[in-house]
């Protein structure tokens, strides 16, 4: 039994971190041609699943990439989209977030990093709609030409939790919802601890890396 990873160069948010730019107008298509890549474990009894990526980052701050973006980046534009239908008016938005835009178009020309609590929250409020398409369409991808076969995730990030819990209280339910199985690569002295946080969540989980160090030989720590 073996699983098989997909990759591709996709076009990264706002040119820099490590998350894809789900509204790139080749962003699916480019997807569906990696995986094809792959046809022959479709109907691969051994093949148990696919992983999509590899420890994604940028978490909490994809919203300020995407506002940061140029106007004709299609996140941008789709942020905007978003902006209008929560709050309709720009002057509305204004006195949220405590700025002066004259227009919608001249907040889409804008590459300024907003930054305050009212603006923050809607931020991140999309990033949650763009981590929310990103495993639907991988999901959506895998399951057109492999439906018997399991969607295993983007085996994230999981070295610090549960220390650390700022992202994976909002990620690990969000992909939850697309994935069979939810994968965590891990870098910890145990695996003991490791689980979703929200304890609602009845989903299967596989550490897709697991490590620890040694200081006498190989690769230290």
């Amino acid at each position: 039994p073996y699983t098989v990873s997909v990759n591709f160069r996709w076009k990264p948010v706002g040119g820099k971190i490590k998350f894809p730019n789900v509204y790139d107008a080749d962003y699916k298509s480019q997807l569906e041609e990696a995986f094809e890549i792959h046809e022959t474990t479709w109907e691969d009894d051994f093949c148990i699943g696919y992983f999509v990526d590899n420890e994604l980052h940028g978490w909490g701050e994809i919203g300020s990439h995407v506002l940061t973006s140029p106007a004709s980046d299609n996140a941008k534009v789709a942020l905007l989209a978003f902006l209008k239908e929560k709050y309709e008016k720009i002057d509305k938005l204004n006195s949220k977030w405590n700025t002066s835009f004259k227009s919608w178009k001249e907040l889409l020309n804008s590459r300024k990093n907003i930054k305050g609590k009212a603006s923050s929250s809607d931020l991140l409020a999309f990033e949650k709609v763009m981590v929310d398409l990103y495993y639907k369409t991988c999901r959506e991808v895998i399951k057109s030409k492999a439906p018997n076969k399991l969607y295993m995730g983007s085996r994230l990030h999981n070295h610090y939790y549960p220390d650390d819990l700022k992202h994976q209280k909002w990620i690990v339910p969000i992909a939850a919802k697309y994935c069979d199985i939810i994968s965590f690569n891990r870098y910890r002295f145990v695996p003991n601890d490791l689980m979703p946080h929200d304890t609602t969540i009845d989903k299967p989980i596989i550490i897709g890396e697991f490590h620890f160090g040694a200081l006498d030989r190989g690769m230290l720590h």
